[in-house]
């Protein structure tokens, strides 16, 4: 519900049929009643906002919806959320019409109703609300209110890109860069995935172009850049990022071998949850690479990472408890622990 409560447009949008001076004056009023909101003073601005609503200014009357809705200087009320949500729509609001649209996704007053929801973010993203081009992107890609169509999908996140959408963006990169409705361009993928990165810290954008430096896609392979983005991604607690790091640093790339920032970087994705990061450094944990070597923190990650589902940390956990390697021998953890690899679908020989 987040489009409900998110801060105007700076552009005012005013019905044709108004005249210059009415025009005028209705911004007049919603400028006044704007200012009596950011003093808090919610009832003070009800007034200035309905005479500018009379006038049809569209931002005024979405001003409404959302006082009506959230009940700020009005009595609680969906009718005439909606009502006021309607009439802004109408005269060219998107971000009204986007908050119809989520009004019927999430079936505000009633059971939900895909096909109006669809229709509102339709004509929010055609006025350039960038969130709807990303919500009639995925209505288009899941088959919400609509049948599935991949092409339509790509088109519509790249709208939404254009229009600012960061989410948007990032989704557009990885149909590019898959292929997916449409030709396969990683180039402008990594392009697209910088960007997002760049100007909106958008952590998955960053771990997304970081891969294509590493793999050589979209240009030219570059493995210093590739953790530069990684590290960015990890700052922002993208674990896949920080695992990443943790795969490099640990030697997949020749030249960026340091195991203390292995470890550094594979105990965070732990922490964030990536089972395979725990099971990596509770190996090197184990072997004493990148710091001490502690056999029962080892065990730890090893069994942290059984818990978020790495079926290899569940199996050297068993052989931990097996041969009593940083605890005591314990063939019944031990069973239960391979028990637990097999589940995760790994199929280690005694899973037969």
């Amino acid at each position: 519900m987040k489009a409900l409560f998110s801060a105007l447009w700076v552009a005012i949008l005013i019905g044709s049929g108004a005249s210059a001076a009415n025009a005028q004056s209705a911004e007049e009023y919603y400028q006044q009643g704007k200012t009596e909101d950011e003093k808090g003073q919610a009832d003070s601005a009800i007034a200035p906002y309905e005479t500018a609503c009379e006038l049809d200014h569209a931002e005024a009357c979405n001003e409404l919806g959302v006082a009506y809705f959230r009940g700020q200087g009005v009595d609680f009320s969906l009718p005439e959320a909606e009502a006021y949500f309607q009439k802004s729509c109408e005269l060219g609001s998107g971000r009204a019409c986007n908050n119809l649209g989520v009004w019927w996704k999430v079936g505000q007053t009633g059971d939900e109703d895909p096909e109006k929801s669809l229709t509102y973010h339709t004509r929010a993203c055609s006025l350039g609300f960038a969130e709807s081009c990303y919500h009639s992107a995925v209505y288009a890609r899941d088959g919400y209110g609509r049948a599935v169509d991949i092409s339509d999908a790509r088109a519509a996140f790249s709208t939404g890109c254009e229009t600012g959408d960061t989410e948007s963006c990032y989704q557009s990169g990885a149909f590019m860069r898959d292929g997916t409705g449409g030709e396969k361009n990683a180039e402008l993928a990594r392009s697209t995935f910088r960007s997002a990165c760049n100007n909106d810290g958008h952590a998955p954008s960053c771990h997304a172009f970081g891969d294509l430096a590493l793999n050589g896609e979209g240009g030219e392979k570059d493995v210093s850049v590739a953790l530069q983005y990684f590290e960015m991604a990890c700052e922002l607690n993208f674990a896949e990022a920080c695992s990443e790091i943790a795969i490099v640093r640990s030697g997949s790339e020749r030249g960026y071998k340091d195991y203390d920032l292995a470890r550094h970087a594979a105990g965070k994705a732990c922490i964030l949850g990536d089972g395979p990061s725990c099971t990596l450094i509770g190996e090197m944990m184990a072997r004493g690479r990148g710091g001490e070597k502690d056999l029962f923190g080892a065990l730890e990650k090893f069994t942290e990472g059984c818990s978020w589902g790495d079926p290899q940390a569940c199996d050297e956990a068993a052989r931990a408890f097996d041969r009593g390697l940083g605890v005591e021998k314990d063939t019944e953890e031990a069973e239960y622990l391979r028990q637990a690899a097999c589940s995760h679908g790994e199929t280690f020989r005694y899973c037969d």
